[in-house]
């Protein structure tokens, strides 16, 4: 006699075997290897969500916000933690006790979207004391990036530079702006990582500049230049720097560094300056930069030598260029931060330092803490004359 539980395998063994024929176990097979490969994401943001609620569970929100080595490590559990998650985490930290300062602090810290438009709003506003978060701002997940970039693209024209008193104790607007592009872009990953920059790395200067030259300022009211208009412009001072050792061997012991929002995509051709800085750090000849060259002289200079070199009928952009730009010289940071490794690693990353015989692209690292003065994290040869 055929037990009920026979009965029913005899039944399915053919509805199986035409299932498998038709391939049906390989996309069950499939299905089980999706669901256990979402299972395990589902774990790994988990346990770090798991993490990030942990410190926010035991530690005070004052404390808590003033504990760089702590946020840090906060940062980085929120950044590997789902959208879900961070929107929970968020909620925790909103509930905490204690000062808006605090809480604001640490809403930056678990990636808290309405908290980052209002620190961007008021950047653009009224500055800040300093441009804290660099922990988090190196890991800012990729939604909230692109909306903090949105932001700063609506507010970057109106923002002000600051009088010269004011900046000595507050990041200025701009320059605030400036710091929060540089770690939302990493100039220094998106240069040193290009595909051509072994090969040409004009181009991968370029992938820089386009950037604010399409997505910051689509408009053409910033950045309607090129890599290539750049490296134009440091050929005309590096053969001035070859005039004058013709004249002063000791030239050839100098290093003009061209920086700023020039150099880093973000000038108007038609009002902006160059900033010049004529200092080697390395010897610190500051007395000598300054008997050498003015801010006149060198302006004068150039533009004398952009006459000479290109004849109204030849490269009528760069003379037109040349004749609409200011070169500043400075031996410090101008009161734009505390220290000139802060401007120039933090507020405007990319530098071109040109010698008598060459000329380079210097990246800094927006994101260390202490840069050494003005050693670049990476350097590109641009090509000869």
């Amino acid at each position: 006699m055929t037990t009920r539980p026979q009965k029913t395998a005899a039944l399915l063994l053919p509805l199986c075997l035409a299932f498998v024929a038709a391939g049906g176990f390989a996309q069950l097979t499939a299905c089980r290897k999706r669901t256990l490969n979402e299972t395990e994401l589902r774990s790994k943001n988990s346990e770090h969500f798991f993490t990030a609620r942990s410190i926010l569970s035991t530690n005070p929100l004052e404390p808590l916000s003033k504990d760089e080595k702590l946020l840090g490590q906060l940062a980085q559990a929120a950044a590997k933690s789902s959208p879900d998650e961070r929107a929970e985490l968020s909620a925790k930290v909103t509930s905490m006790i204690g000062s808006d300062q605090a809480r604001q602090r640490v809403l930056r810290t678990v990636f808290d979207a309405q908290e980052w438009n209002r620190y961007v709003t008021v950047c653009a506003k009224d500055g800040l004391p300093n441009v804290s978060g660099y922990t988090e701002l190196s890991l800012l997940p990729e939604e909230l990036r692109d909306g903090i970039i949105e932001n700063v693209k609506q507010l970057y024209a109106s923002a002000g530079k600051g009088d010269h008193a004011w900046k000595t104790t507050m990041v200025a607007p701009k320059r605030c702006l400036d710091a929060i592009l540089s770690h939302a872009v990493n100039p220094l990953k998106m240069i040193s990582r290009h595909e051509k920059i072994k090969t040409d790395p004009i181009a991968a200067y370029d992938s820089y500049l386009q950037v604010f030259r399409d997505i910051i300022f689509p408009d053409g009211s910033r950045g309607n230049y090129k890599a290539q208009q750049v490296a134009d412009v440091a050929k005309i001072f590096q053969k001035f720097l070859q005039d004058e050792k013709s004249k002063r061997p000791i030239v050839s012991e100098y290093t003009i560094y061209m920086g700023g929002s020039y150099v880093n995509g973000r000038a108007k051709l038609e009002s902006s300056d160059v900033d010049i800085i004529t200092v080697d750090m390395a010897k610190n000849p500051v007395l000598a930069a300054h008997q050498m060259f003015s801010p006149l002289a060198l302006t004068d200079a150039v533009r004398k030598r952009v006459r000479q070199d290109y004849p109204a009928t030849q490269n009528v952009d760069l003379k037109v260029q040349i004749d609409n730009l200011f070169f500043n010289m400075s031996s410090g940071p101008a009161a734009e931060g505390p220290d000139i490794e802060s401007k120039f690693s933090r507020f405007m990353p990319v530098m071109i330092a040109i010698r008598h015989n060459e000329i380079k692209l210097e990246v800094f690292n927006v994101f260390k803490e202490a840069p050494a003065s003005l050693k670049p994290a990476f350097s590109a040869e641009l090509p000869k004359l």
